[in-house]
Protein backbone atom coordinates (compact mmCIF):
# COMPACT_ATOMS: atom_id res chain seq x y z
CA UNK A 1 0.00 0.00 0.00
CA UNK A 2 2.68 2.30 1.05
CA UNK A 3 4.41 1.92 -2.72
CA UNK A 4 1.15 2.20 -4.18
CA UNK A 5 0.47 5.77 -2.23
CA UNK A 6 4.33 7.00 -3.62
CA UNK A 7 3.28 6.11 -7.37
CA UNK A 8 0.01 7.98 -7.21
CA UNK A 9 2.03 10.98 -5.11
CA UNK A 10 4.07 10.94 -8.06
CA UNK A 11 1.15 10.29 -10.71
CA UNK A 12 -0.33 13.38 -8.94
CA UNK A 13 2.91 15.71 -9.33
CA UNK A 14 3.09 15.00 -12.71
CA UNK A 15 -0.16 16.15 -13.38
CA UNK A 16 0.12 19.07 -11.78
CA UNK A 17 3.57 20.09 -14.15
CA UNK A 18 1.80 22.30 -16.18
CA UNK A 19 0.95 24.61 -12.79
CA UNK A 20 4.64 25.11 -12.61
CA UNK A 21 5.92 26.37 -16.06
CA UNK A 22 4.99 29.76 -14.43
CA UNK A 23 3.83 31.86 -17.48
CA UNK A 24 6.67 30.45 -19.88
CA UNK A 25 4.19 28.77 -22.25
CA UNK A 26 3.05 30.80 -24.48
CA UNK A 27 -0.73 31.31 -23.55
CA UNK A 28 -0.69 30.67 -19.68
CA UNK A 29 -0.74 33.06 -16.68
CA UNK A 30 -0.74 31.91 -13.41
CA UNK A 31 -0.48 33.45 -9.24
CA UNK A 32 1.12 31.62 -6.71
CA UNK A 33 -0.17 31.96 -3.29
CA UNK A 34 0.70 31.27 0.32
CA UNK A 35 -1.90 31.56 3.31
CA UNK A 36 -2.81 30.15 7.11
CA UNK A 37 -6.21 28.91 8.09
CA UNK A 38 -8.22 28.75 11.13
CA UNK A 39 -11.29 26.33 11.69
CA UNK A 40 -13.28 24.24 13.91
CA UNK A 41 -14.29 20.86 13.21
CA UNK A 42 -17.55 18.88 14.80
CA UNK A 43 -17.68 15.03 14.49
CA UNK A 44 -20.84 13.27 15.43
CA UNK A 45 -19.76 9.50 15.96
CA UNK A 46 -22.12 6.76 14.84
CA UNK A 47 -22.30 5.81 19.16
CA UNK A 48 -21.57 8.39 21.46
CA UNK A 49 -21.15 12.05 21.95
CA UNK A 50 -20.38 15.05 19.63
CA UNK A 51 -16.90 16.73 19.67
CA UNK A 52 -15.76 19.58 18.63
CA UNK A 53 -12.05 20.70 18.08
CA UNK A 54 -10.24 23.87 16.71
CA UNK A 55 -7.92 23.65 14.15
CA UNK A 56 -5.11 25.35 12.94
CA UNK A 57 -2.92 25.03 9.54
CA UNK A 58 -2.07 26.39 6.10
CA UNK A 59 -2.53 26.07 2.29
CA UNK A 60 -0.35 26.84 -0.65
CA UNK A 61 -0.20 26.40 -4.36
CA UNK A 62 -0.38 28.08 -7.76
CA UNK A 63 -3.50 29.05 -9.84
CA UNK A 64 -2.73 28.85 -13.98
CA UNK A 65 -4.82 30.16 -16.58
CA UNK A 66 -5.11 29.80 -20.54
CA UNK A 67 -4.87 33.29 -21.72
CA UNK A 68 -5.16 34.29 -25.84
CA UNK A 69 -7.92 32.52 -26.90
CA UNK A 70 -12.00 32.47 -26.70
CA UNK A 71 -13.86 30.80 -24.25
CA UNK A 72 -14.28 28.05 -22.90
CA UNK A 73 -10.73 28.13 -21.15
CA UNK A 74 -8.61 25.74 -19.45
CA UNK A 75 -7.84 26.91 -15.61
CA UNK A 76 -6.46 24.88 -13.05
CA UNK A 77 -5.17 25.13 -9.38
CA UNK A 78 -2.79 22.79 -7.71
CA UNK A 79 -2.16 22.82 -3.92
CA UNK A 80 -0.64 21.54 -1.22
CA UNK A 81 -2.22 21.89 2.50
CA UNK A 82 -1.92 20.58 5.76
CA UNK A 83 -3.90 20.88 9.42
CA UNK A 84 -3.14 20.13 12.74
CA UNK A 85 -6.32 19.48 15.74
CA UNK A 86 -5.60 21.75 18.43
CA UNK A 87 -6.28 20.39 21.93
CA UNK A 88 -5.18 19.68 25.21
CA UNK A 89 -7.56 16.83 25.93
CA UNK A 90 -7.80 13.23 24.42
CA UNK A 91 -8.29 14.69 21.09
CA UNK A 92 -6.09 15.00 18.29
CA UNK A 93 -4.85 14.45 14.76
CA UNK A 94 -3.80 15.99 11.52
CA UNK A 95 -4.17 15.87 7.81
CA UNK A 96 -2.27 16.86 4.59
CA UNK A 97 -3.38 16.82 1.14
CA UNK A 98 -1.81 17.38 -2.37
CA UNK A 99 -3.78 17.97 -5.42
CA UNK A 100 -4.29 19.19 -8.55
CA UNK A 101 -7.33 20.32 -10.24
CA UNK A 102 -8.68 21.13 -13.97
CA UNK A 103 -11.59 22.30 -16.12
CA UNK A 104 -13.05 25.10 -18.14
CA UNK A 105 -14.41 28.15 -17.20
CA UNK A 106 -16.81 30.15 -19.15
CA UNK A 107 -15.65 33.67 -17.92
CA UNK A 108 -17.63 34.48 -14.74
CA UNK A 109 -18.31 30.52 -14.16
CA UNK A 110 -16.83 26.90 -14.60
CA UNK A 111 -15.60 23.87 -12.89
CA UNK A 112 -12.21 21.73 -12.20
CA UNK A 113 -12.26 18.10 -11.19
CA UNK A 114 -8.87 16.39 -10.63
CA UNK A 115 -6.91 13.56 -8.08
CA UNK A 116 -6.68 15.24 -3.84
CA UNK A 117 -4.12 12.67 -2.34
CA UNK A 118 -4.26 12.70 1.19
CA UNK A 119 -3.04 11.30 4.16
CA UNK A 120 -4.76 11.56 7.69
CA UNK A 121 -5.81 10.09 11.20
CA UNK A 122 -8.09 11.05 14.13
CA UNK A 123 -9.13 10.64 17.44
CA UNK A 124 -12.66 12.06 18.60
CA UNK A 125 -12.69 10.90 22.48
CA UNK A 126 -12.95 7.10 22.40
CA UNK A 127 -13.56 7.40 18.13
CA UNK A 128 -10.23 6.56 16.59
CA UNK A 129 -9.97 6.98 13.00
CA UNK A 130 -6.99 5.22 11.79
CA UNK A 131 -4.66 6.72 9.82
CA UNK A 132 -4.39 5.79 6.44
CA UNK A 133 -3.25 7.39 2.78
CA UNK A 134 -5.97 7.76 -0.27
CA UNK A 135 -7.10 9.81 -2.94
CA UNK A 136 -10.31 11.95 -3.40
CA UNK A 137 -12.08 13.42 -6.53
CA UNK A 138 -13.77 16.77 -6.08
CA UNK A 139 -15.81 18.76 -8.78
CA UNK A 140 -16.15 21.93 -8.11
CA UNK A 141 -18.35 24.66 -9.64
CA UNK A 142 -16.98 28.23 -8.90
CA UNK A 143 -18.94 31.39 -9.98
CA UNK A 144 -17.20 34.94 -9.92
CA UNK A 145 -18.95 38.35 -9.67
CA UNK A 146 -16.34 41.12 -8.56
CA UNK A 147 -15.64 41.17 -5.58
CA UNK A 148 -17.17 38.03 -4.61
CA UNK A 149 -16.43 34.43 -5.23
CA UNK A 150 -18.34 31.74 -4.50
CA UNK A 151 -17.80 27.64 -5.16
CA UNK A 152 -19.51 24.14 -4.01
CA UNK A 153 -18.99 20.71 -5.02
CA UNK A 154 -19.07 16.89 -4.28
CA UNK A 155 -15.99 14.85 -3.15
CA UNK A 156 -15.97 10.76 -3.16
CA UNK A 157 -12.96 9.18 -1.69
CA UNK A 158 -11.20 5.88 -1.74
CA UNK A 159 -8.56 4.80 0.63
CA UNK A 160 -5.22 2.97 -0.16
CA UNK A 161 -5.31 1.02 2.84
CA UNK A 162 -7.87 -1.40 4.42
CA UNK A 163 -6.80 -0.01 8.38
CA UNK A 164 -10.04 1.76 7.76
CA UNK A 165 -13.39 0.67 7.77
CA UNK A 166 -15.51 1.74 4.47
CA UNK A 167 -18.91 3.87 4.72
CA UNK A 168 -21.93 1.29 4.08
CA UNK A 169 -24.08 3.26 1.98
CA UNK A 170 -27.10 0.87 2.51
CA UNK A 171 -27.14 0.57 6.19
CA UNK A 172 -25.91 3.71 7.43
CA UNK A 173 -28.21 6.90 7.29
CA UNK A 174 -27.54 10.16 6.11
CA UNK A 175 -27.05 12.20 2.81
CA UNK A 176 -26.03 9.97 -0.07
CA UNK A 177 -22.94 9.09 -1.49
CA UNK A 178 -20.56 6.55 -3.02
CA UNK A 179 -16.91 5.45 -2.33
CA UNK A 180 -15.22 5.01 1.22
CA UNK A 181 -16.27 8.21 1.98
CA UNK A 182 -18.05 11.11 0.51
CA UNK A 183 -18.16 15.16 1.04
CA UNK A 184 -20.16 17.74 0.80
CA UNK A 185 -18.77 21.16 0.87
CA UNK A 186 -19.35 24.89 -0.46
CA UNK A 187 -17.69 28.37 0.33
CA UNK A 188 -17.49 31.92 -0.68
CA UNK A 189 -14.53 34.82 -0.52
CA UNK A 190 -15.05 38.33 -0.88
CA UNK A 191 -11.98 40.76 -2.05
CA UNK A 192 -11.18 44.34 -0.64
CA UNK A 193 -8.23 45.86 -2.28
CA UNK A 194 -5.36 43.74 -1.72
CA UNK A 195 -7.23 41.17 0.90
CA UNK A 196 -9.50 38.63 0.07
CA UNK A 197 -11.28 36.84 2.97
CA UNK A 198 -13.18 34.05 2.76
CA UNK A 199 -15.14 30.96 4.39
CA UNK A 200 -16.11 27.40 3.86
CA UNK A 201 -17.66 24.56 5.22
CA UNK A 202 -17.43 21.13 4.26
CA UNK A 203 -19.76 17.79 5.71
CA UNK A 204 -18.32 14.82 5.55
CA UNK A 205 -19.42 10.66 5.97
CA UNK A 206 -17.58 8.22 6.97
CA UNK A 207 -17.63 4.95 8.35
CA UNK A 208 -17.03 6.11 11.57
CA UNK A 209 -19.80 8.56 11.66
CA UNK A 210 -20.40 12.34 10.52
CA UNK A 211 -18.35 15.24 10.30
CA UNK A 212 -19.08 19.06 9.84
CA UNK A 213 -15.57 21.44 9.46
CA UNK A 214 -15.88 25.12 9.43
CA UNK A 215 -12.93 27.17 8.09
CA UNK A 216 -11.76 31.30 7.37
CA UNK A 217 -8.69 32.26 5.59
CA UNK A 218 -7.42 35.93 4.83
CA UNK A 219 -5.30 36.00 2.43
CA UNK A 220 -2.92 39.30 1.32
CA UNK A 221 -2.00 39.63 -2.41
CA UNK A 222 1.48 41.18 -2.48
CA UNK A 223 3.10 39.44 0.84
CA UNK A 224 1.13 36.18 1.09
CA UNK A 225 -0.48 35.88 -2.23
CA UNK A 226 2.80 36.05 -4.36
CA UNK A 227 3.29 37.79 -7.55
CA UNK A 228 1.36 37.21 -10.48
CA UNK A 229 3.31 35.87 -13.33
CA UNK A 230 1.85 36.28 -17.05
CA UNK A 231 2.68 34.26 -19.98
CA UNK A 232 3.22 35.94 -23.64
CA UNK A 233 -0.03 36.07 -25.47
CA UNK A 234 -0.62 34.05 -28.62
CA UNK A 235 0.12 36.22 -31.68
Amino acid sequence: MRRWLGLCTVAGLFVGTPALAKGKAKGWGNATYLRPSIGGTAFTPESGDPVSVVTMGGVGGIHYWERGRRYPKIRGHARAAGSYVMSSGPLSGFETRLGNFVGPTWEQIGFTVGPDFFYNQYQYGSTTIPGTGGVGAPLTVSARLKPFQVFAGIEPSWYFSDDRARRNWMTQDGLPGFGHEFAYFAGAGVTVGDWTIGGSVRHSMTAYGEENTFGINANFQGMLGGRCQQGRRRR
